[in-house]
């Protein structure tokens, strides 16, 4: 290849320079954005049964990031919950077949479960239903048996969504900057400097990209977590100790109400046998008295 004019390399370097800037401040968080976010051994479990957004080829898909921008768009919500549930005696597994049935009746799937038969048995089963359909499926579960803990909770991932989102357009532009001047370089000295910027913002393409895959799924599918036991609830040695001394108590209290109760009754009574006693006795002395 011929050789490039002192100026032309100027401006090709100062080019470089600006865009491995741009990807240096793109680049800086985006390990924190792509692993901290929901549950990856659920994803681990089992595929999710919609296919991811935001494809491979980057475009034709509309992802939660591109709805963000949408106008009337909701905010993503991560959704996740937990159950406890008792039932009764021989019912645990139809109980748990039950909520498999209601997993896949709302639109979702059993990411893990497992059952202990040992007396009395329990289980332990994971689900994940579509986010518009989670109210729904923790409402149905709850049904199963008698709810002995129940909690939900919710996070707001729209900042981080928008955030990404703006990293990523951001990235796409260096890249098609970078593309261009690698079809204009005219030494390899310039294609190499232009390639080692160009692969490390296509390394933080793939990592804008995951990321908003990740929180995609999170958001389309809330995860619930259902612990389920057998038989009544076991009554703590404290709560036998407590009842026996209420017992006492009551007992105790009862007995002295009744002894007071009688001594009200019994008190005047003895007084008016006491003065009717020292009114009588003296008149029949008397009387002996005259007799005699």
């Amino acid at each position: 290849m011929p050789g490039r004019g002192p100026k032309s390399l100027i401006a090709t370097a100062f080019l470089i320079a600006l865009v491995a800037a741009g990807c240096s401040a793109t680049g800086g968080n985006d390990s924190d954005n792509a692993g901290g976010t929901g549950t990856e051994q659920f994803e681990q479990a089992a595929p999710a049964p919609h296919a991811p957004a935001g494809g491979d080829g980057g475009g034709g898909t509309t992802t939660v990031a591109d709805q963000m921008s949408l106008p009337g768009s909701g905010p993503s919500i991560i959704k996740d919950g937990s159950i406890s549930l008792r039932v009764g005696d021989d019912e645990l597994r139809s109980s748990v077949r039950e909520i498999v049935s209601l997993a896949g009746r709302f639109g979702g799937y059993v990411t893990s479960s497992s059952v202990t038969d040992v007396r009395r048995g329990s289980a332990d089963v994971v689900i994940r239903v579509p986010s518009e359909n989670f109210e729904k499926a923790v409402a149905a579960i709850g049904d199963v048996g008698d709810v002995e803990s129940q909690s939900v909770n919710g996070r707001d991932v729209s900042g981080e969504v928008v955030d990404l989102e703006a990293r990523l357009r951001n990235a796409r532009a260096q890249e098609a900057v970078l593309l261009r001047l690698m079809s204009q370089s005219r030494s390899i000295a310039d294609t190499i400097r232009v390639q080692n910027t160009l692969s490390n913002v296509q390394l933080d393409i793939e990592r804008l990209r995951g990321a908003l895959r990740h929180l995609d799924d999170q958001t389309s599918y809330g995860t619930l977590s259902v612990s389920l036991a057998e038989g009544p609830a076991p009554v703590e040695a404290s709560n036998i100790l407590t009842r026996a001394w209420d017992l006492a108590r009551h007992t105790t209290v009862a007995i002295a109400s009744g002894v007071t109760m009688a001594a009200a009754f019994l008190i005047p009574v003895l007084l008016f046998v006491a003065l009717a006693a020292a009114l009588v006795v003296p008149i029949g002395k008397r009387l002996r008295r005259r007799i005699a």
